[in-house]
């Protein structure tokens, strides 16, 4: 728009100077309407140079307002309650302590109501482990009474007691038949302990000069009961499978 304006006043001071000379040398009446052409082209001029845009960047588009982010409010949730995993119970079968164990005697009627004067114990050639006991004598001072067992690997399946032989006459008193009755309790609990003390007393004075592994077998229920003198006097019990 600004250049038309521009090329107009142009031409108009152009054509307004020329219509002025033609008619100062004419004598015309055209001076007037070249004086006016004259006059008006600086108006247009001006009015053109005004139009000129003074910034011809290219217009900026504005960028439309980003959208904010809303950020959902946070929700505390419960978590839901954990279920404790059943508890597996233990396959493997509880160890059983046989009655007739070493920990088994030393908790017996007979171990607590004797003194202990020594025990000991070592590997048999033929398997096992024989388990020796010493105590005090049930009623003779100063001498004293033995108790063995074996084999031993969970459970006793053979044992003996015994005491001194080598009076002219051997008896079995009463403290040793008490003793011999906490023993086959022990040892035997199944088996008429009356029967067995009748027995052993039968046995007292009979001599082996073979040992005891000349002594008769006596079976009583669930035992076998060996019984003689040699220089002690000598009660086997042996337990049956």
């Amino acid at each position: 728009m600004w250049i038309v304006l521009w090329l107009l006043s142009v031409v108009m001071l152009f054509g307004g100077v020329t219509l002025l000379i033609r008619a100062v040398r004419q004598r015309r009446g055209r001076k007037r309407t070249g004086l006016l052409a004259i006059l008006l082209s600086p108006v247009v001029f001006v009015i053109a140079i005004l139009t000129v845009p003074t910034d011809q960047t290219t217009p900026r588009q504005d960028t439309p307002a980003a959208t904010p982010t809303v950020t959902p409010p946070v929700t505390e949730t419960t978590p839901p309650p954990t279920t404790p995993e059943p508890t597996v119970p233990d396959e493997t079968p509880p160890t059983t302590e046989s009655p007739f164990s070493q920990a088994a005697f030393e908790r017996s009627a007979l171990f607590q109501a004797n003194t202990l004067q020594e025990k000991d114990e070592w590997d048999l050639k033929s398997g096992g482990r024989n388990h020796s006991y010493r105590f005090d004598h049930p009623t003779l001072p100063g001498e004293s009474m033995g108790v063995e067992f074996r084999p031993a690997a969970q459970a006793f399946t053979e044992g003996s007691i015994r005491w001194p032989g080598d009076l002219p006459e051997t008896v079995l008193d009463d403290g040793e038949a008490r003793a011999l009755r906490a023993f086959l309790a022990f040892i035997a609990p199944d088996a008429d302990a009356d029967a067995i003390v009748q027995y052993v007393r039968s046995q007292a004075n009979t001599s082996y000069d073979g040992g005891s592994s000349e002594y008769p077998r006596k079976r009583f229920g669930p035992v076998d009961v060996l019984a003689g003198r040699t220089v002690e006097l000598i009660v086997r019990v042996e337990r049956r499978p």
